[in-house]
């Protein structure tokens, strides 16, 4: 399980996650070369999805080429009825094409003499999603429900944790940084999540221009906080020393006084 968070900021969405996997007890991250938690629906320009859960399941989105519909894209009619009603059910068909998803028949019937087979889900999807695209984002459960994005969206692992975190942040303006300190709050308290946090956007030009101030701010408070602590290491040396210097008078004066006492008793 994992931990994605997308926040909704102007006219585009943010997206974070971390890039831990695990199997049972055992964890491990992400290869560099291994599409993250997050990424760029192919063939949607400015859509991006997340998702946790089973890996396979995440693998085989990753990889569909045509999920969303190109026409619905150009007439600009990828909106909640477009999610509700047709990317749903293209989720659910690529899930049915490789076995990740099944069906079971029943059988009902108008009368006794007359059954008829009918066909239903026998599960719910194996993951949880997240789709994003321009300024609108849609929580996709498991049973296929849809939850708009109203300030931020959170799934998998930690979520309370991480909710919590972006309650306490509302009134910040930088959308990366919320979502940095929300994944590092899950990290610090799940061991599903782990701090190693990739991130995106549905406008990859603002996008990059942003994260490159972000990273430069972080920069920039970390050479602050080294100038700090080599002050800092500075005083203390100056103190210890000076309580040496101290030290080794408070001695001299004392073998001094001996060596009088020493000598009047002579």
């Amino acid at each position: 399980m994992s931990l994605v968070v997308a926040i909704k900021k102007e006219d585009r969405i943010y997206l974070g996650c971390d890039s831990q996997v695990s199997c049972g007890n055992v964890k491990t991250r992400l290869p560099i070369e291994s599409p993250s938690k997050i990424w760029a629906i192919e063939n949607c320009e400015h859509g991006i999805m997340g998702g946790v859960g089973d890996l396979r399941a995440i693998q085989v989105l990753q990889t569909e080429e045509m999920l969303v519909d190109l026409i619905a894209q150009y007439q600009n009619q990828v909106d909640y009825k477009y999610v509700v009603r047709n990317l749903n059910d293209k989720i659910y068909e690529t899930m049915m094409k490789f076995g990740l998803v099944t069906f079971s028949k029943t059988f009902s019937s108008d009368s006794e003499d007359n059954p008829h087979p009918i066909y239903v889900p026998r599960q719910h999807l194996p993951c949880s999603l997240i789709f994003a695209y321009k300024d609108m984002a849609y929580e996709i459960n498991g049973d296929g429900a849809i939850i708009p994005i109203e300030d931020y969206l959170v799934i998998g692992s930690g979520d309370e944790v991480a909710i919590g975190s972006l309650e306490a942040t509302k009134e910040c303006e930088d959308p990366i940084e919320r979502i940095f300190l929300a994944l590092q709050a899950a990290g610090e308290k799940t061991i599903y999540v782990n701090d190693d946090i990739i991130t995106a956007c549905t406008d990859d030009e603002a996008f990059q221009r942003e994260r490159a101030e972000y990273d430069r701010k972080i920069e920039e408070n970390i050479e602050k906080e080294k100038a700090r602590m080599l002050k800092e290491i500075k005083k203390q040396e100056k103190k210890a020393e000076k309580e040496n210097k101290k030290e080794q008078k408070n001695k001299n004066e004392s073998r001094t006084k001996k060596k009088i006492q020493q000598t009047e008793q002579d």
